[in-house]
């Protein structure tokens, strides 16, 4: 998404970017009992919390396409993910996940796990949107697909292109399709995934003026050009695999006049071409009312800038012509756009999805008049006009302005209902709220800015090579996490983290650049009742120390716990943990600081996570259902810190029908790496339904061997008693007069 500057309003380009990393081996999954308490668990310090932008992506080296296709066609085969009858009927119902990976992310988006997608889930989604930049760790992103799929969900990977493209349109070409040394294109892409079901979506770009194709008649026809090579190398690797190509600009309705076969000449199988492709469809997005107005005889002036800003629709709410409203006609203008390019390429059938629309979300505005009615007006054109849509964004952060989902508060409940049709959960999975915990680069150019990360009174740098300080280029080799971490040297001071201030337009510039939002929503929260834990990576030099003291405040600076100095020796061997429970009211903007000793000394931190405890999904790694004691034995990857009640329900393909629910107690041991939560061997002690088969199966195969033994010995009996008496009755008609005689004359001889 990419706003266009106007007045004295937010000129805000949002960068996208997001993916992680995952092994294809879940088993079994286990989740809390719905009647345990909701508790919180928020953690600091490490390497992914945050996402990268787009231009900040560090090259690493990635698998091979053919490596990731033996890893999906294995996946495949474990998953329950079976092609549904309609791909294009999950993005009616979608939203945007819009997060940061280990590897890289945008500063101000949390750090991506697998629980924001069960959040999403829950919530009534059907599908979701990811972004994929072009460099990004192909296995991260594989990881977010398979999450998505276990999870029931949809999933659109949208590609965030590079910047050189658009002036090298064949280097553009040329990696888009078929990839390059600093990245992966869609046909390895299309090849490696080929084993996902049609719940996978590919689509192609996003918002081509973003990255610099602009939006001249040239600008359109070169990013065309990047479709069209990119949907090629698709359909060469996989002609079924469903594709969503966007219009030019930032996918903008006005110009899906240059969608057309012409400029997407692309061929597949027999006479397969654009207009006759089952499994493609178009992507568009807006963000309206905004400014500039789109509507011609609308001015500025008579606009409202609702959907980028503050404005209210009061002061556009008069009548623009045909019943329609000023603030409704750039609303109805997207999809009159819509109609008239069915009409034009004579196609009716190939789907439309606008995958990216919202407005800025914040308190007042969500339980407004205002929202209800916009909110409405847009769904209803949906409906009408046939067009898929995903908003834009539900997960992101707590503070963003276009979020709909807090990690405390949970889903907005004014706009869920309309998005999906459900209610709000009353619980949810644990959401990280922490930002940039993985310490990742802000700016290439200054090591010294990790933002929202703030030093002062210590000089802070961010450390990509770990060979002065622990003889090993890679930080992870030396027991930090991902390729980032944070070095903090001097006397006292403070680290911490808040709030970040944001330009809401009127105001002048943001304090960080591109930074726009309302006033009022803030990043880190404690709620009443709710235990929390703070984990991180702390080491020094070996043979060094330093002590840290992490403590909370109220963001106007009231201290609201301080926890225990910790003694830092040595690289890093296990995560430190500190946990507290929030007993006062609600405590909606919080600082988190840590604090350093008198004495010089040099620190480095790293890796952190926030978790809501007593809310964890375990997810087994290894399973042994046939253990002489008659009970499943999991190893889990288990974050809570308090007894648990888990139930568990074996897979569909499940030979075992039972479930059980059992209360286990789990310490949180130390990270047996750090690179890694901690795990266990769980032994649940009920029956996983498992035995009870094989025992009744044993039983049933015992009782039928003993009748066939019965069965036989009763017939051998019945047999030789018969042969007896046949014998016996033949001796007998076999007797005469003579013999007997005989028999007495050698009785008499004898004696």
């Amino acid at each position: 998404m990419t706003v266009v500057p106007a007045l004295s309003e937010p000129p805000a380009q949002q960068p996208k970017g997001n993916w992680k990393t995952r092994k294809p081996e879940l088993i079994r999954e286990l989740q809390l009992h719905p009647t345990v308490n909701r508790r919180v668990r928020f953690v600091i310090g490490g390497h992914s919390l945050l996402q990268k932008s787009k231009a900040i992506a560090r090259p690493t080296r990635r698998p091979s396409a053919t490596a990731l296709s033996l890893v999906s066609s294995v996946r495949q085969r474990q998953l329950a993910d079976a092609d549904v009858a309609d791909w294009f009927a999950p993005i009616k119902n979608g939203i945007n996940l819009d997060v940061a990976r280990p590897s890289s992310g945008v500063w101000f988006k949390w750090q991506y796990d697998k629980s924001q997608m069960q959040a999403i889930v829950e919530a009534g989604f059907a599908s979701v949107r990811i972004f994929m930049p072009y460099a990004a760790k192909l296995e991260e992103t594989q990881e977010q697909i398979e999450d998505a799929l276990d999870a029931g969900l949809s999933i659109v990977v949208c590609m965030w292109g590079l910047n050189d493209w658009a002036s090298n349109v064949a280097k553009g070409e040329r990696e888009i399709a078929n990839g390059g040394s600093n990245g992966e294109g869609w046909g390895p892409l299309a090849l490696a995934w080929k084993g996902f079901s049609n719940r996978l979506v590919f689509e192609v770009l996003n918002e081509p003026e973003g990255i610099g194709f602009a939006k001249t008649s040239a600008g359109n026809t070169n990013a065309m050009k990047m479709y069209n090579a990119a949907v090629q190398a698709i359909r060469n690797a996989d002609p079924d695999r469903p594709i969503l190509v966007g219009s030019p600009g930032l996918n903008d309705a006005e110009l899906l006049e240059y969608v057309t076969r012409q400029s997407l000449p692309y061929t597949f199988l027999d006479g397969g071409h654009f207009h006759n492709d089952p499994n493609m469809g178009v992507a568009i997005h807006f963000y309206e009312p905004r400014h500039p107005s789109i509507v011609p005889g609308i001015t500025n002036a008579q606009q409202t800038n609702f959907a980028m800003w503050i404005g209210s629709l009061t002061q556009a709410d008069s009548e623009w012509r045909d019943g329609i409203k000023v603030w409704q006609a750039p609303i109805k203008l997207q999809f009159d756009f819509v109609d008239d390019w069915r009409n034009m390429v004579g196609h009716s059938n190939i789907p439309v999805a606008t995958t990216e629309w919202g407005c800025w979300m914040w308190e007042s505005r969500s339980q407004s008049d205002d929202f209800r009615r916009w909110l409405d007006y847009t769904m209803e054109q949906f409906a009408a006009h046939d067009v898929g849509q995903m908003w834009y964004v539900g997960v992101m952060s707590n503070q963003y302005a276009y979020t709909i989902f807090d990690s405390e508060t949970g889903w907005d409940a004014a706009i869920l209902p309309k998005l999906t049709g459900e209610q709000p959960p009353t619980s949810w999975p644990p959401i990280n709220q922490m930002l940039n915990g993985e310490f990742l680069r802000t700016s290439w150019s200054d090591a010294t800015q990790a933002l929202p990360w703030v030093a002062t009174g210590v000089q802070m740098v961010i450390i990509d090579d770990c060979r002065a300080a622990f003889g090993t280029y890679d930080c992870g080799d030396a027991g930090f996490s991902g390729s980032t971490m944070l070095k903090l040297e001097g006397t006292g001071g403070q680290l911490s983290i808040q709030t970040y201030p944001a330009g809401d337009g009127t105001t002048g510039s943001p304090p960080f650049e591109g930074i726009y939002g309302p006033q009022g929503r803030t990043m880190l929260h404690l709620t009443q009742g709710a235990s929390y834990s703070l984990r991180f990576l702390a080491g020094t030099r070996a043979g060094s120390q330093g002590v840290v003291r992490a403590r909370l405040k109220a963001a106007g600076g009231a201290l609201i716990h301080q926890f225990n100095a910790i003694t830092v020796s040595g690289p890093p061997t296990a995560s430190h943990q500190l946990s507290y429970t929030h007993s006062a009211a609600d405590a909606m903007d919080v600082r988190l600081e840590f604090d350093f000793g008198a004495a010089q000394q040099v620190i480095y931190l790293d890796k952190g996570d926030t978790f809501i405890l007593g809310s964890e999904t375990l997810t087994i790694t290894s399973f042994d259902g046939y253990d002489r004691r008659r009970s499943l034995v999991a190893t889990a990857r288990l974050l809570s810190e308090t007894d648990v009640t888990v139930s568990f329900t074996p897979a569909l393909t499940s030979n075992y029908p039972a479930s059980f629910t059992e209360t286990l107690s789990a310490p949180s041991p130390p990270l047996s790496s750090p690179l890694s939560p901690p795990s266990g061997a769980l032994e649940l002690s009920g029956d996983d339904g498992s035995d009870n088969f094989l025992l009744l199966l044993l039983a049933v195969i015992l009782a039928a061997l003993v009748g066939i033994l019965i069965i036989v010995v009763v017939l051998v009996v019945f047999v030789r008693r018969a042969g007896e008496a046949r014998q016996a009755e033949r001796q007998q008609r076999g007797k005469s007069p003579a013999s007997s005689h005989g028999e007495r004359a050698s009785v008499h001889a004898y004696l």
